[in-house]
Protein backbone atom coordinates (compact mmCIF):
# COMPACT_ATOMS: atom_id res chain seq x y z
CA UNK A 1 0.00 0.00 0.00
CA UNK A 2 1.22 3.46 -0.89
CA UNK A 3 0.39 6.56 1.13
CA UNK A 4 1.10 10.26 1.46
CA UNK A 5 4.05 11.40 3.59
CA UNK A 6 1.69 11.91 6.53
CA UNK A 7 -1.68 10.37 7.39
CA UNK A 8 -2.20 12.12 10.72
CA UNK A 9 -5.59 13.48 9.67
CA UNK A 10 -6.63 10.63 7.40
CA UNK A 11 -6.03 7.86 9.97
CA UNK A 12 -8.42 9.07 12.72
CA UNK A 13 -11.07 9.90 10.10
CA UNK A 14 -10.73 6.40 8.67
CA UNK A 15 -10.97 4.81 12.12
CA UNK A 16 -14.27 6.63 12.73
CA UNK A 17 -15.60 5.74 9.29
CA UNK A 18 -14.74 2.04 9.65
CA UNK A 19 -16.40 1.95 13.06
CA UNK A 20 -19.67 2.88 11.35
CA UNK A 21 -19.18 0.75 8.24
CA UNK A 22 -21.53 -2.16 7.63
CA UNK A 23 -21.21 -4.94 5.07
CA UNK A 24 -23.16 -4.18 1.86
CA UNK A 25 -26.43 -5.96 1.06
CA UNK A 26 -26.08 -9.05 -1.14
CA UNK A 27 -28.13 -7.85 -4.09
CA UNK A 28 -26.85 -10.14 -6.87
CA UNK A 29 -26.51 -13.87 -7.60
CA UNK A 30 -23.64 -15.65 -9.32
CA UNK A 31 -25.31 -17.89 -11.94
CA UNK A 32 -22.37 -20.32 -11.98
CA UNK A 33 -21.82 -20.88 -8.26
CA UNK A 34 -25.44 -20.05 -7.28
CA UNK A 35 -24.23 -17.83 -4.45
CA UNK A 36 -25.37 -14.34 -3.47
CA UNK A 37 -22.97 -11.42 -3.42
CA UNK A 38 -22.86 -7.62 -3.19
CA UNK A 39 -22.53 -5.89 -6.55
CA UNK A 40 -20.21 -2.93 -7.14
CA UNK A 41 -23.28 -0.66 -6.95
CA UNK A 42 -24.25 -2.11 -3.56
CA UNK A 43 -20.71 -1.78 -2.19
CA UNK A 44 -20.33 1.79 -3.41
CA UNK A 45 -23.76 2.88 -2.15
CA UNK A 46 -22.96 1.40 1.27
CA UNK A 47 -19.52 2.93 1.85
CA UNK A 48 -19.71 6.31 0.08
CA UNK A 49 -22.06 8.15 2.50
CA UNK A 50 -20.06 7.07 5.56
CA UNK A 51 -16.74 8.03 3.97
CA UNK A 52 -18.15 11.42 2.95
CA UNK A 53 -19.41 12.01 6.48
CA UNK A 54 -15.79 11.87 7.65
CA UNK A 55 -14.32 13.94 4.78
CA UNK A 56 -13.13 10.87 2.89
CA UNK A 57 -13.72 9.74 -0.68
CA UNK A 58 -12.64 6.99 -3.07
CA UNK A 59 -10.97 7.37 -6.46
CA UNK A 60 -10.24 4.34 -8.68
CA UNK A 61 -7.91 4.23 -11.67
CA UNK A 62 -7.74 1.38 -14.20
CA UNK A 63 -4.56 0.47 -16.05
CA UNK A 64 -2.27 -2.40 -17.04
CA UNK A 65 0.94 -3.77 -15.53
CA UNK A 66 4.07 -5.13 -17.20
CA UNK A 67 2.59 -8.64 -17.22
CA UNK A 68 -0.33 -7.41 -19.31
CA UNK A 69 -2.82 -7.80 -16.48
CA UNK A 70 -5.53 -5.25 -15.86
CA UNK A 71 -4.93 -3.24 -12.69
CA UNK A 72 -7.13 -1.11 -10.48
CA UNK A 73 -5.64 1.37 -8.06
CA UNK A 74 -8.06 2.30 -5.30
CA UNK A 75 -7.19 5.51 -3.47
CA UNK A 76 -8.85 6.80 -0.34
CA UNK A 77 -8.52 10.57 -0.05
CA UNK A 78 -8.99 12.90 2.91
CA UNK A 79 -10.01 16.54 2.57
CA UNK A 80 -6.58 17.48 4.00
CA UNK A 81 -4.93 16.05 0.89
CA UNK A 82 -3.61 12.94 2.66
CA UNK A 83 -4.20 9.63 0.93
CA UNK A 84 -3.69 5.86 0.96
CA UNK A 85 -3.80 3.61 -2.10
CA UNK A 86 -3.56 -0.07 -3.00
CA UNK A 87 -3.62 -1.89 -6.32
CA UNK A 88 -5.17 -5.20 -7.34
CA UNK A 89 -4.60 -6.94 -10.66
CA UNK A 90 -5.74 -9.92 -12.69
CA UNK A 91 -5.66 -11.05 -16.31
CA UNK A 92 -8.75 -10.46 -18.41
CA UNK A 93 -10.15 -13.85 -19.37
CA UNK A 94 -11.67 -12.55 -22.60
CA UNK A 95 -9.92 -10.02 -24.84
CA UNK A 96 -13.20 -8.33 -25.76
CA UNK A 97 -14.84 -5.08 -24.61
CA UNK A 98 -17.26 -7.16 -22.55
CA UNK A 99 -14.38 -9.16 -21.05
CA UNK A 100 -12.47 -6.03 -20.08
CA UNK A 101 -15.62 -4.45 -18.63
CA UNK A 102 -16.28 -7.54 -16.51
CA UNK A 103 -12.69 -7.66 -15.25
CA UNK A 104 -12.66 -3.95 -14.42
CA UNK A 105 -15.89 -4.27 -12.44
CA UNK A 106 -14.48 -7.25 -10.55
CA UNK A 107 -11.26 -5.37 -9.70
CA UNK A 108 -13.07 -2.18 -8.70
CA UNK A 109 -15.43 -4.15 -6.48
CA UNK A 110 -12.70 -6.07 -4.66
CA UNK A 111 -10.42 -3.05 -4.42
CA UNK A 112 -13.21 -1.01 -2.86
CA UNK A 113 -14.21 -3.76 -0.43
CA UNK A 114 -10.60 -4.29 0.64
CA UNK A 115 -9.78 -0.66 1.36
CA UNK A 116 -13.08 -0.17 3.24
CA UNK A 117 -12.82 -3.52 5.08
CA UNK A 118 -16.27 -4.76 4.10
CA UNK A 119 -17.31 -8.22 2.95
CA UNK A 120 -19.50 -8.71 -0.11
CA UNK A 121 -19.24 -12.45 -0.65
CA UNK A 122 -20.08 -15.64 1.22
CA UNK A 123 -16.69 -16.99 2.31
CA UNK A 124 -16.65 -20.76 2.75
CA UNK A 125 -12.85 -20.89 3.08
CA UNK A 126 -12.61 -22.87 -0.17
CA UNK A 127 -14.82 -25.66 1.10
CA UNK A 128 -17.06 -25.52 -1.97
CA UNK A 129 -14.18 -26.80 -4.05
CA UNK A 130 -12.38 -29.01 -1.52
CA UNK A 131 -14.78 -30.59 0.98
CA UNK A 132 -15.50 -34.29 0.75
CA UNK A 133 -18.75 -35.63 -0.65
CA UNK A 134 -20.08 -36.07 2.87
CA UNK A 135 -20.04 -32.29 3.20
CA UNK A 136 -18.54 -32.53 6.69
CA UNK A 137 -15.82 -30.06 7.63
CA UNK A 138 -14.78 -28.07 10.66
CA UNK A 139 -15.96 -24.44 10.65
CA UNK A 140 -13.27 -21.80 11.05
CA UNK A 141 -12.99 -20.75 14.71
CA UNK A 142 -13.27 -17.10 15.64
CA UNK A 143 -9.94 -15.40 16.26
CA UNK A 144 -8.93 -12.48 18.43
CA UNK A 145 -7.58 -9.31 16.86
CA UNK A 146 -4.13 -10.25 18.20
CA UNK A 147 -4.31 -13.64 16.46
CA UNK A 148 -5.43 -12.01 13.21
CA UNK A 149 -2.58 -9.48 13.40
CA UNK A 150 -0.16 -12.37 13.97
CA UNK A 151 -1.56 -14.22 10.93
CA UNK A 152 -0.81 -11.20 8.76
CA UNK A 153 2.61 -10.55 10.31
CA UNK A 154 3.87 -14.14 9.87
CA UNK A 155 2.94 -14.68 6.21
CA UNK A 156 6.03 -15.80 4.30
CA UNK A 157 5.09 -14.44 0.86
CA UNK A 158 2.53 -12.25 -0.90
CA UNK A 159 0.43 -15.18 -2.05
CA UNK A 160 0.13 -16.50 1.50
CA UNK A 161 -0.60 -13.01 2.81
CA UNK A 162 -3.43 -12.48 0.32
CA UNK A 163 -4.80 -15.97 1.03
CA UNK A 164 -4.82 -15.38 4.78
CA UNK A 165 -6.50 -11.99 4.45
CA UNK A 166 -9.15 -13.48 2.17
CA UNK A 167 -9.62 -16.46 4.50
CA UNK A 168 -10.33 -14.27 7.52
CA UNK A 169 -12.08 -11.42 5.66
CA UNK A 170 -15.46 -12.16 7.23
CA UNK A 171 -14.01 -12.16 10.75
CA UNK A 172 -12.08 -8.98 10.04
CA UNK A 173 -15.27 -7.39 8.77
CA UNK A 174 -16.93 -8.01 12.14
CA UNK A 175 -14.19 -6.23 14.11
CA UNK A 176 -14.56 -2.73 15.49
CA UNK A 177 -13.16 0.08 13.36
CA UNK A 178 -9.97 0.43 15.43
CA UNK A 179 -9.29 -3.31 15.44
CA UNK A 180 -9.88 -3.51 11.68
CA UNK A 181 -7.23 -0.85 11.18
CA UNK A 182 -4.76 -2.85 13.33
CA UNK A 183 -5.19 -5.93 11.13
CA UNK A 184 -5.01 -3.97 7.88
CA UNK A 185 -1.90 -2.11 9.02
CA UNK A 186 -0.26 -5.43 9.98
CA UNK A 187 -1.09 -6.78 6.51
CA UNK A 188 0.25 -3.69 4.75
CA UNK A 189 3.40 -3.64 6.89
CA UNK A 190 4.10 -7.29 6.07
CA UNK A 191 3.39 -6.68 2.37
CA UNK A 192 5.92 -3.84 2.31
CA UNK A 193 8.51 -5.99 4.10
CA UNK A 194 8.05 -8.90 1.67
CA UNK A 195 8.37 -6.59 -1.33
CA UNK A 196 11.59 -5.13 0.09
CA UNK A 197 12.97 -8.65 0.67
CA UNK A 198 12.40 -9.46 -3.01
CA UNK A 199 14.49 -6.50 -4.21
Amino acid sequence: MNKSETIGKLAPALVKALAEMKNPPFDSKNPHFKNDYASLVSVRDTVTPILAKHDLCIVQHLGNNEAGEMTCETMILHSSGEWMASTVSMPSQQKTPQGYASTSTYLRRYGLMAICNVVGDVDDDGNAGTKEKTGNYEPEKSMTVEELVDKMATATNLFELKARYSKYAEQIGRLSGEDKVKVVMAKDKRKTAIEKEKK
